[in-house]
């Protein structure tokens, strides 16, 4: 599943309360835990248990 974001990370931040560098590094370990890829705003959605995992979501 691939969608692309329409805000940027910090109005992201400020949706949510929090600083551009927090969705950055959370996007980050997202992909480095190989749950997305990432292409400019494009984001995809690689390992669906991954990601369920790391938001607290169990299988």
């Amino acid at each position: 599943m691939t969608f692309t974001l329409r805000e940027t990370n910090e109005a992201i931040a400020g949706q949510v309360g929090t600083v551009r560098e927090v969705i950055s590094r959370t996007l980050h370990s997202l992909e480095d835990a190989g749950a997305i890829t990432r292409r400019g705003r494009s984001i995809t959605i690689l390992n669906r248990s991954v990601l369920r995992r790391m938001a607290g979501y169990e299988d």
